[in-house]
């Protein structure tokens, strides 16, 4: 990519990402402020044909799903902070009030249902903040939850969610708060007694857990805390916390050094064995390359902001320049696996053994996370060609994106899902609930930052 069409690229990421930021957020906040004593982030609604689903019976108001709860405090807290940097603009005025006034009222709201849950959370809430869990025919059984129940997914997404917003907020009781909170958590994760809490929503994403099999995700999500730690409070222990989860996958999970010879390198495996080899199931080694794309993206962003804030010693900077070293391969290895070059989208799941897509369904959300990755790669490689590959990569992923998941109709918001064919998926990724720009705007923002950096 010549460097004027760089520089034309950049301008489009910088504009479009812009109108989806707004164009988003403006949806957020407003069906927030329009049910005022209803006090959970309402995005349910279909991206497809802007049809709401607040009183659906299956997955509307009476289903909170927190894992969008806790992820809609961190985007909504940097929203405000991108607002902020766009102070010129005349919209973003009025929409940061908006913004700060939900961010504040729905963090209370947060930590109140915490505190009735004896400082816990889970995947499927009542409006009033009753736990509930679905049975096998996808019936409630709503349960009581104590302290000595394993932290979940919803502890990890909600920690950071409190910590990102206490500290936008200055709220320093709530900032320690939420660091043990999520520091407990890591113990829970290292020692083995963190648990998943998703439950089945779609018969044709299963999410239970299975014995002897272990996966990446709470690693890859802290992270994200390490990040945000280093970021909005300069804390040293973020630095410590984020290269022992990043040096955890990629000990585990990628195919560093030819360690597995059936597979190739850089291939990043889904899920090991108790004997730390890659998981087999029925002759098959499973691949999320969108999760291995955003793994990419959180530790680039971590190491980015140790670098900014120069809060490592001299062996932790060793660590941080090898782990770098690693990431423009990972991108290239997971991107080349998964994207689907024709259809415009990354699929769901690769087989490491066959080397082929076994589940063909193209969620929305690992496009952003690879802009994302594929940016800060070209921000930290040395060589010509990897920082042409990786502009590639961005341009490819952003164009799928624009072209093929938004469209101005329904206000820039991302389809969830589309199959191999290219037509609207009806399966669900995680949750039936709308991103709340966390995977898209948090993504988009980081971005960004990245070109700012490169033009500024």
């Amino acid at each position: 990519m010549t460097e004027k069409k760089t520089e034309s690229f950049f301008n489009e990421v910088v504009l479009g990402s812009r109108q989806i930021i707004l164009s988003n957020l403006e949806i957020i906040v407003d069906r927030y402020l329009a049910r005022p004593d209803y006090r959970w982030i309402d995005m349910k609604f279909s991206p497809v044909d802007g049809k709401d689903h607040f009183n659906d019976p299956a997955h509307g108001s009476e289903s909170i799903y927190i894992w969008i709860q806790g992820r809609a405090l961190e985007a909504l807290t940097f929203s405000a902070m991108y607002l902020k940097s766009h102070s010129d603009l005349e919209q973003t005025k009025p929409l940061l009030e908006k913004v700060e006034v939900v961010l504040r009222d729905l963090l209370d709201h947060i930590c109140q249902v915490r505190k009735q849950n004896s400082g816990r959370l889970f995947f499927t809430m009542t409006p009033q903040g009753e736990p509930y869990k679905l049975d096998a025919n996808g019936s409630r059984e709503v349960f009581k939850i104590t302290s000595k129940d394993p932290y979940n997914f919803s502890d990890l997404f909600t920690s950071k969610g409190i910590y990102s917003a206490a500290s936008y907020l200055d709220d320093k009781d709530l900032i320690a708060d939420a660091r043990s909170y999520s520091l407990n958590i890591v113990d829970a994760i290292f020692n083995g007694s963190f648990a998943s809490d998703q439950q089945q929503l779609d018969p044709n994403n299963p999410v239970s857990p299975v014995a002897g099999r272990y996966s990446h995700g709470p690693f890859m999500i802290q992270i994200g805390m390490a990040a945000l730690m280093v970021e909005l409070q300069k804390d040293p222990l973020g630095v410590e916390l984020g290269l022992k989860v990043i040096e955890h996958i990629l000990s585990r999970h990628v195919n560093i050094g030819s360690k597995w010879e059936n597979l190739e390198d850089y291939d990043f495996v889904e899920f090991i064995d108790k004997d730390g080899n890659p998981y087999e199931d029925h002759g098959y080694v499973i691949s999320d390359s969108g999760h291995a794309l955003e793994f990419v993206g959180l530790a680039l962003k971590f190491t980015d902001a140790v670098k900014k804030y120069n809060l490592a010693d001299e062996k932790q900077y060793a660590q941080i320049e090898q782990i770098e070293g690693y990431m423009p391969d990972i991108l290239k290895r997971n991107f080349e696996n998964g994207f689907q070059a024709q259809i415009g989208g990354i699929a769901k799941l690769f087989d490491l053994i066959s080397r082929t897509t076994v589940h063909k369904d193209m969620p929305w959300w690992s496009l952003p996370e690879t802009l994302r990755a594929a940016l800060e790669c070209w921000k930290i490689s040395k060589t010509q060609e990897q920082k042409t590959y990786c502009l590639n990569v961005a341009q490819k992923v952003y164009n799928a994106y624009c072209a093929n998941y938004i469209k101005p109709e329904t206000n820039f918001v991302a389809i969830q899902a589309r199959g191999a064919d290219g037509t609207v998926a009806t399966s669900i990724p995680a949750v039936p609930d709308i991103d709340p720009l966390y995977h898209t705007g948090v993504s988009l923002i980081d971005s960004v930052k990245v070109i700012a950096d490169a033009i500024w």
